[in-house]
């Protein structure tokens, strides 16, 4: 019989939910509650491979009747988690050299991704989505930077050590694509930053009331001088490093075909230098 995936859930049980974002020590799993994930894909899988339906770790979880089920943790032994279903089934899951289990996902990393992105509509940060190639394999699907997606569902990502969450998206032609995502440090390794790590949630011409002007030069991954530190790392993303200094900040950048320093004073591009690796910096307006 199918484990059901609704528990009742107490009020000791939604307190403890409120960690979101926290890593947790692993004694207090105890009470939360936790899915199921699937496996990839095309992988056929029978059994989980780290869930158990007996205490001794002798009888793996059948993978088809269980995938997607809700279970409330109930506490550990040695390296052994022991989680129970809405109807009584027990499930023992082993963690691994990390102290993690993939094949289980944190109640509220689905539920707040449901909530924060289900219907939305999001603007890449990268150029490009993941779809599905051959084999059911992720490939990236080349986009342009800034292109509106439109969220269509969010489900369980394939069990990983570092992902928790699929979104599932299309761009305007209704070419289908996704992204996996972390949202907590609960049971996962992270990056935990959620769509964010790939996707803006509002229009960044609009949240930063960026002018016309200048944004014709980001969408093109051009900089000029006079550009903000924000409107240059819309332009060419995350700089490879940064002297994190004030008011002179210096962050190098692969811009075009080579590596280029951006010196910025008091927050604007100030100089576009090439790039020196004798360890002196260039030094700016002071």
């Amino acid at each position: 019989m199918k484990i059901l995936v609704f528990l009742i859930i107490g009020a000791t049980f939604l307190e403890a939910q409120s960690v979101l974002g926290l890593q947790l020590e692993r004694e207090k799993w105890v009470g939360l509650g936790f899915y199921l994930a699937p496996h990839a894909p095309g992988k056929r899988a029978q059994v989980y491979n780290s869930c158990f339906a007996d205490k001794d770790l002798f009888l793996k979880l059948a993978f088809e009747k269980n995938q997607g089920a809700l279970l409330t943790g109930l506490g550990w032994k040695g390296h052994v988690f022991a989680l129970r279903g809405s109807n009584g089934l027990g499930v023992w899951c082993l963690a691994n050299s990390m102290g993690i289990i993939p094949e289980l996902v944190f109640y509220k990393d689905y539920t707040e991704a449901q909530k924060l992105y289900k219907d939305r509509k999001v603007w890449l940060k990268k150029d490009y989505f993941y779809t599905r190639g051959e084999g059911s394999e992720p490939r990236k699907y080349k986009s342009r930077r800034f292109d509106v997606l439109e969220v269509i569902s969010v489900e369980l990502a394939p069990a990983s050590s570092k992902r928790s969450i699929r979104v599932n998206l299309r761009n305007a032609k209704g070419f289908p694509g996704f992204f996996d995502v972390a949202m907590t440090g609960v049971n996962r390794m992270g990056p935990f930053r959620g769509l964010e790590e790939f996707c803006f949630l509002k229009s960044p011409l609009d949240h930063y009331q960026i002018k016309a002007e200048v944004w014709d030069k980001i969408v093109q991954s051009q900089v000029s001088l006079g550009m903000t530190l924000q409107e240059v790392l819309l332009a060419l993303g995350e700089p490879l490093s940064d002297d994190g200094l004030s008011p002179t900040q210096t962050l190098l950048f692969r811009y075009g075909n080579s590596l280029q320093q951006m010196v910025f004073y008091k927050g604007k591009l100030d100089q576009i230098l090439p790039y020196s690796d004798d360890g002196i910096l260039p030094i700016g307006n002071q």
